[in-house]
């Protein structure tokens, strides 16, 4: 049986909240940086501070630039850069539009909306196991620690995550 995209997030969340696994480090607080467990010293960041429609989340030396900021809110939402906003007005948020979040996908920014549910390209998940989950059930990885690699959608797997999909908050 194949599950919809609709559906994956709502067993999945479930499954978590039973396993004690889900969990938000920055719920209406502070911003926080994320650091890689694969890559020490390798941060999420938005490629070259540029908050244009699509621009892309990379990995980047660690540097507490405002462009290594990101923050969940209570919805789900991630905005990045301190909440500053893009050349339209608007503030932006991690996110996989305009694809599915299916594995290989990148990671992107666009400006933040109102969700639509769950499984909303814009809905994010951060899981006891350090791992950034987005809507699809698929989670954030860094394929390599090479500054400027861009981050991409990988499978998640909460029992036994490969390293490169953990990011430990860094204040």
């Amino acid at each position: 049986m194949q599950t919809s995209r609709r559906t994956l997030p709502l067993w999945l969340g479930a499954l978590l909240a039973v396993l004690g696994l889900a969990g938000a480090p920055s719920q209406g607080s502070a911003q926080s940086m994320f650091e890689n467990f694969a890559y020490p010293g390798k941060c999420m960041d938005v490629y070259r501070g540029d908050l244009s429609d699509g621009n892309h989340i990379d990995v980047y030396q660690c540097q507490s630039s405002v462009n290594q900021y990101f923050q969940r809110q209570s919805d789900g939402h991630v905005v990045v850069q301190k909440g500053q906003t893009g050349p339209r007005g608007y503030q932006m948020c991690m996110d996989y539009y305009p694809t599915a979040g299916r594995v290989g996908d990148p990671v992107r920014i666009w400006p933040c909306r109102p969700l639509t549910g769950p499984a909303d390209s814009q809905h994010w998940y951060y899981l006891g196991s350090n791992q950034w989950m987005g809507g699809s059930g698929n989670c954030v990885s860094a394929p390599s620690g090479t500054n400027g690699t861009q981050l991409v959608m990988a499978a998640c797997n909460a029992s036994n995550p490969p390293a490169n999909t953990r990011w430990k908050q860094r204040f």
